[in-house]
């Protein structure tokens, strides 16, 4: 679409995993995770709110890390060697609550699309849970499908 992507980090920190985080990721008990949330952008309007859970032990360097304007997966990929082979993305329609509306910069019950995707090693590993929060009144979806994911859906 032609326009300037950005991602604004909000807040960087070491903390103890969700429940949903942790049974996805696979941690035990007493593991805890680098959680990064950030504003995404295009052309500095906001656009979505990311939130990106991973594992500490795998990936201890992110904290200290700037994630501001640049690709969490470049960064995971090219800085901290990590093999991304494939994603498992759930999306779903919902509203806005009052945290998301503020962050969002829109209305409490604004139409949202909220996008959860799981990130696998080629070894099945899960490395990352992110969940991403969409302004409905700012996206678009284009999905691309080869002639196999079409037969499948036979």
């Amino acid at each position: 679409l032609g326009l300037a992507a950005g991602a604004r980090v909000i807040q960087q920190e070491i903390t103890r995993p969700p429940p949903e985080v942790k049974e996805a990721l696979r941690l035990q008990e007493e593991e805890q995770v680098i959680r990064i949330v950030r504003l995404r952008l295009a052309d500095d309007q906001i656009m979505a709110l990311e939130t990106a859970f991973l594992p500490c032990r795998l990936f201890p360097a992110l904290i200290e890390m700037d994630l501001n304007d640049r690709s969490l997966f470049q960064v995971l990929e090219d800085e901290l060697n990590a093999s991304i082979a494939y994603a498992v993305d759930t999306v779903e329609l919902s509203t806005a609550g009052p945290y998301e509306a503020a962050e969002l910069q829109s209305q409490e019950g604004m139409p949202i699309v909220l996008n959860t995707r799981i990130v696998f090693s080629a070894d099945d590993r899960p490395l990352a849970f992110i969940r991403t929060i969409h302004r409905g009144d700012r996206f678009r979806a284009v999905v691309r499908c080869s002639r196999k994911d079409l037969e499948a859906l036979k």
